[in-house]
């Protein structure tokens, strides 16, 4: 009777297929019925080892790492960009579906635990005229429920300077230019690190899509500019 209630009062499609969503057949508190939750369990290409861009003929490394000297040291796509995860993002960053952040942490907290256990996490920050209109910050969220439902420690370093462009608007070689000097270490940050302890020797970015790697990379020279030795990518999808 309490989940007939609720599918009355609160009825809800699933954001991918557009079937209602009953409540007894809920598995968390975002928009996606049990069959799409389904469709982001497992991605087995293989994929770069250092960008995590699917692999075809390359055997290890793709073509373009090969020719490019990154600041990180490698980052980790959980899906290319594309259908599912392609509609998901775009819905979370511009339609107003904030509670997929769950979802996204939820993905993302095995992976972590894998490939980065008890490495902290850095969100990549927003433009601060983003942030201005939306009051929303895609990835702190994300970080929110992660140090929630996981042993994770959030540290958010970084911030961004005003003047930057929308990085999915530019060409690879507008997006390097956007980026430079646009990611600082927050001072006041700096200033209460400096007096309890060093920066972290090992720190994890954590951003939404991967597409040429220019802002991980600005983001990595910035803190390893400031002490910090390896810097890695988590990211939800490569384009």
């Amino acid at each position: 009777m309490h989940g007939t209630i609720l599918d009355i009062l609160c009825p809800e499609r699933c954001i991918l297929c557009g079937e209602w969503i009953y409540w007894d057949e809920r598995t968390g508190d975002y928009p996606l019925c049990r069959g799409c939750k389904a469709l982001f369990l497992t991605h087995g290409t293989e994929t770069c080892r250092v960008c995590s861009m699917e692999l075809t003929s390359e055997l290890g490394i793709c073509t373009v790492c090969r020719e490019t000297s990154f600041s990180f040291k490698r980052n980790v796509s959980l899906f290319p960009y594309r259908t599912h995860m392609k509609e998901l993002i775009r819905s979370y960053k511009s339609k107003g579906y904030e509670r997929l952040s769950l979802f996204f942490a939820e993905l993302l907290l095995p992976v972590w635990e894998r490939e980065f256990p008890r490495i902290p996490l850095v969100p990549v920050p927003p433009r601060p005229e983003r942030m201005k209109k939306t009051g929303f910050d895609p990835i702190g969220q994300i970080c929110h429920h992660l140090s929630r439902i996981g042993s994770i420690e959030v540290v958010p370093l970084l911030s961004r300077s005003t003047g930057s462009k929308e990085q999915k608007l530019l060409s690879k070689q507008e997006r390097e230019e956007n980026v430079k000097k646009a990611f600082f270490v927050r001072p006041e940050l700096r200033h209460r690190l400096s007096k309890e302890r060093k920066l972290p020797l090992s720190i994890v970015l954590l951003d939404d899509v991967f597409t040429t790697g220019a802002t991980l990379h600005q983001c990595a020279g910035v803190l390893k500019g400031e002490g910090v030795q390896e810097v890695y990518g988590l990211t939800l999808a490569r384009d």
